[in-house]
């Protein structure tokens, strides 16, 4: 009776999960009865290797075969296309030889017609592999569809000549860059998936993602630019586009880095109190170890962390009960693996050309019932 119970209790967890609309409780949605822990999972009280979450060679190739369809029923529809994202290119500025530059001076503007310094990937329609590689790394690579449609370029030739070129990137490079096919444009990005071993964190002993190297071919870039406008300028800058592909591929590069970093931060929900978890701090809607936007910020969970109103679960069903439970259901894992490898179980393991991941489980009575005598 106890098993059966046990597993009738997962399989409503689950059911439950499924119908957050994909948010994760601990990201904040209340649904089903179940809220967001503020504080997080107690860590004294997390069972190790309560699961283990396997992803098989044929699961990565599902994923690589079946990417378009995923991205476009997760990612919301942007300028029409489903799967679509888009990315701020910033302003940045500098000197070469006898050209001084200043890229997107005034900044992005999504809403000017074409989109001002704007970067738009259509991962609905990307080829991507999946390569995971010792000792935690899963490896990213393929051709991207990226277009920008104008990107402002302001060009001053020996401190006394300017004029502005509007620099744009699409399939074949041609202009107007107003929607224009997407170029093809290959990146490789590792991404790294470890245990967080530093005690004095929060998200001590939770599998956290960061982002290593990232690679885009320039040659592609290089085959994709056209300046569409600017007169001696855009000649001049046809004639030598390496003058211009280090500008272009470091803001890209910069923009995809740093957008892909805060998504898998945790970010500060102002529903709860405290809206980050304990020992990190709200800035400007990111959970950080510290005071400062340049501070290490604390990873999102891969997982689910909730309370569970059980009262108001079955209430239908048998008015007037109350009671509930904190729970727990996240990769990670700070001991070490048994496999000598010296590695964590929430680092991620690419073995038999797939990949397997440690959880972490557990259950909490919150409120504890006066009804029933406590037993440890």
């Amino acid at each position: 009776m106890l098993r059966l119970l046990k597993q009738l209790i997962v399989v409503v967890l689950f059911v439950l999960f499924a119908g957050c609309s994909g948010g994760g409780c601990s990201s904040g949605c209340s649904c089903g009865g179940i809220t967001p822990l503020a504080e997080g999972f107690k860590a004294d009280r997390r069972i190790e290797n309560a699961a283990s979450v396997r992803l098989t060679d044929s699961g990565i190739a599902f994923l690589e075969d079946n990417l378009g369809g995923l991205a476009g029923l997760f990612l919301p529809a942007e300028n029409g296309m489903g799967g679509a994202l888009t990315f701020d290119i910033p302003n940045s500025s500098g000197d070469y030889l006898i050209i001084a530059y200043d890229m997107c001076k005034g900044g992005s503007d999504p809403n000017a017609d074409p989109p001002e310094c704007i970067a738009e990937i259509d991962l609905a329609n990307a080829k991507m592999q999946l390569d995971p590689g010792d000792p935690y790394n899963l490896r990213v690579h393929g051709k991207i569809p990226l277009r920008v449609q104008k990107l402002p370029l302001q060009v001053k030739w020996f401190g006394i000549f300017n004029e502005t070129v509007n620099v744009a990137i699409n399939s074949g490079g041609k202009c107007p860059g107003k929607a224009k096919p997407f170029a093809q444009i290959g990146v490789d990005i590792t991404i790294q998936i470890q245990t967080d071993e530093d005690q004095m964190h929060s998200r001590y002993g939770y599998s956290r993602i960061r982002v290593g190297e990232i690679k885009i071919d320039e040659d592609d870039v290089l085959n994709s630019i056209a300046y569409c406008n600017g007169g001696f300028s855009g000649a001049v800058l046809n004639a030598v586009d390496g003058l211009v592909i280090g500008m272009l591929v470091d803001g890209l590069m910069g923009t995809l880095d740093s957008t892909l970093e805060e998504a898998l931060c945790q970010a500060a929900n102002p529903d709860l109190d405290p809206p980050c978890p304990t020992g990190t701090v709200n800035v400007e809607g990111i959970c950080r170890y510290g005071n400062s936007k340049d501070d290490e910020c604390a990873s999102m969970i891969l997982g689910l962390d909730g309370n569970i109103d059980l009262g108001g679960l079955l209430a239908s069903i048998s008015p007037g009960t109350k009671g509930g439970f904190d729970f727990l259901f996240a990769v990670g894992g700070h001991s070490a693996r048994d496999d000598g490898s010296g590695h964590h179980w929430g680092d991620l393991n690419p073995i038999g050309g797939g990949i397997s991941l440690g959880m972490y489980g557990g259950s909490e009575p919150t409120p504890i019932s006066g009804c029933v005598t406590q037993s440890a």
